[in-house]
């Protein structure tokens, strides 16, 4: 990910730490993303930037993958990410890889709402050939006539 974007999470999740409120990040696994959480890691462990304020969604994961298996996107995400921030544990939400096939689709549906009732996503990372892309949006926009 360019390092131009870097500043621009900090500067939501400290602006919203100003002000009170939770940002909504979401995020995506793979290799591409893996500098964007280095840095994130390094601004916390040197610059003090709390993660206490944010809540977590990630894009997918393995079906059939217990969360611990070290090849499931939950794995992934903690060594890459979680383990070395204080993110509360309660806000960090990864789709279930382990539901049964007959519910899967109600297990979406659900973590759909879950975000939803989150407020939706307000800074998404995105893997793409090669590059971590992100989308960036603001839910006040979207709320205006």
């Amino acid at each position: 990910m360019p390092p131009g974007r870097w500043p621009r999470s900090a500067a939501l999740i400290r602006e919203r730490q100003r002000e009170d409120r939770t940002v909504v990040l979401g995020l995506a696994t793979g290799s591409t993303p893996v500098s964007f959480y280095a840095e994130l890691v390094r601004l916390h462990r040197e610059e003090k930037l709390s993660f206490a304020n944010v809540t977590t969604f990630n894009l997918d994961e393995y079906y059939a993958l217990p969360p611990g298996h070290p090849q499931s996107y939950h794995h992934f995400m903690q060594s890459q990410l979680f383990d070395h921030i204080d993110v509360p544990r309660a806000c960090i939400h990864l789709p279930d890889g382990t539901v049964p096939r007959g519910e899967v689709e109600a297990h979406c549906a659900a973590y759909e709402e879950t975000i939803r009732a989150a407020g939706g996503i307000d800074f998404q990372i995105l893997g793409i050939a090669g590059l971590a892309t992100l989308a960036s949006t603001n839910r006040a926009a979207r709320a205006a006539p």
